[in-house]
């Protein structure tokens, strides 16, 4: 029994593993790889359509946790350890010898509970001169472990004299199965001194498998046209992107197609009803029907045009309240030879009492396809004489809550809703706005409306007005 360790052979050459890559394969014990070895020459012919592995497990538990395991939780530690299929383990011990001796005890006396998993007396009984070991094996599941109490170099290569009775689904002398001279040479060598022997039987038995040729033919197979074989697989690939992009194009065509026949829809309608027009105009009628309406031009879809109106639309509450406060806009943006109450009668009479109202303007630009914005710090004309133009548009271009309606207008191409908002805005004064009211204010005494205010049936300056309300004042005192 020799006790070098052999990691290289020619059944583990990149030759034999390229071969046996699909049917014998593992892993070795201490860099020591001569049990697959034995294992590719002895099963190499007997395998067909089966797979094999090689597999080692070392066991190391204290003796304080197997004295604190049951018997079934032991034999589930040791299962679920070994229970591979188509696998062969060597399973060897790493504790303490005391622990190692109650776990190989354990595994000898009730491992054989375990369902499936059969013990093979013969194995320990052979070995028991030289060294433990323990046989088991699970025939559904084509797994064995063999367990070996103190494992050493030369124990491996002897160990390795039972692969045949271990694995009974490959060996199995009751049905005929016998051992070649050259296998059974093969088995004799390792319990030799030197390995050379077993080595030399190794060989003797590759030479039958030619490893050499089988890999140089499976690795070279077909390398003579991997070039057109990359080139197929470039052209398929090219194929496909050429009729990915065929599809999007026809995605594309289907979409145009059937934008061209909406728009040939609506190109028909505007056709037709240009032919049928008779020249009448909704713009020309409401614009001839209505004089506060003023026309100053229009070029493409665009038209620019003022409102001259009277200021009806505010909110009497608020501009009471501001009325009421002597620090509000009111005062603080009126001449200061004027005092409090009479500029407080003013301003109650337009927004109150309904005694004095004020003429006032605003200009607009209509997109007949698109939107209509106000047009701040507008040259109006000689029609807007005597006008205050409204400070929300004038001053600031500033339209607040009907830009959406003038949007939903818009969409719904109703010019003449869009002018009839655009007179109410011209109409609208918001009082709660400070800014734009102190910019009303200021206008207002700086006479930029001319004679805008309407007192009965008579339009009056700033001067004229504020004179009208002085009187007003006295008469009402000396009654």
């Amino acid at each position: 029994m020799f006790n070098l360790a052999i990691s290289e052979t020619v059944m583990v050459s990149s030759a034999a593993n390229h071969c046996y890559r699909d049917k014998i394969c593992g892993d070795g014990y201490d860099d020591d790889r001569t049990f697959l070895s034995t294992m590719r020459a002895l099963l190499g012919e007997r395998i067909k359509d089966d797979i094999i592995f090689l597999s080692h497990k070392e066991f190391s538990l204290s003796s304080g946790a197997i004295d604190g395991t049951s018997v079934d939780g032991l034999n589930n530690y040791v299962k679920d350890r070994v229970d591979d299929c188509n696998t062969l383990t060597v399973a060897y011990f790493g504790g303490r010898r005391d622990a190692n001796d109650k776990l190989y005890a354990h595994i000898e006396k009730h491992f054989a509970e375990v369902d499936g998993w059969v013990r093979i007396p013969g194995i320990t009984d052979f070995f028991k001169r030289s060294f433990d070991v323990l046989c088991f094996v699970c025939e559904t599941r084509k797994s064995s472990v063999l367990f070996v109490r103190d494992i050493n170099m030369k124990k491996y290569h002897q160990l390795q004299i039972c692969t045949l009775t271990a694995l009974p689904w490959y060996f199995n002398p009751k049905q005929g199965d016998r051992i070649s001279d050259l296998e059974r040479e093969l088995l004799q060598s390792l319990q030799e001194q030197t390995p050379d022997h077993y080595l030399d039987v190794l060989q003797r038995i590759s030479s039958k498998c030619d490893f050499r040729a089988k890999f140089i033919h499976d690795s070279l197979q077909g390398i003579e046209t991997v070039y057109e074989r990359q080139q197929i697989d470039v052209y398929k690939r090219e194929i496909e992107r050429l009729e990915r992009t065929i599809a999007e194009m026809q995605d594309t065509i289907d979409t145009t197609y059937n934008l061209i026949n909406e728009k040939s829809i609506t190109l028909l309608g505007l056709q037709t009803k240009l032919a049928n027009n008779d020249g009448s105009s909704v713009l020309v009628d409401y614009f001839m029907s209505n004089k506060n309406l003023c026309l100053d031009r229009s070029s493409g879809s665009d038209i620019v045009f003022h409102v001259n109106t009277v200021m009806a639309y505010f909110d009497p509450e608020i501009a009471e309240r501001y009325l009421d406060n002597n620090s509000s806009f009111f005062y603080a943006c009126s001449p200061s030879e004027y005092e409090i109450p009479l500029v407080k009668r003013f301003f109650s009479d337009i927004f109150l009492y309904d005694k004095i109202r004020i003429r006032m303007c605003a200009a607009y630009k209509m997109n007949i396809n698109g939107t209509t914005v106000a047009r701040a710090n507008y040259n109006f004309g000689s029609d807007a004489v005597d006008r205050l133009p409204n400070p929300h548009i004038q001053s600031y271009g500033c339209i607040g809550n009907y830009e959406r309606r003038f949007n939903e207008l818009a969409a719904k191409r109703d010019y003449v809703g869009i002018l009839e908002t655009a007179t109410a805005s011209a109409m609208s004064l918001n009082i709660s706005d400070s800014v734009v009211m102190g910019a009303f204010v200021r206008q207002i005494f700086s006479g930029a409306g001319g004679k805008c205010f309407i007192v009965g049936d008579k339009q009056m300056g700033i001067g004229e007005v504020i004179e009208y309300v002085r009187k007003e004042m006295e008469e009402e005192a000396n009654e």
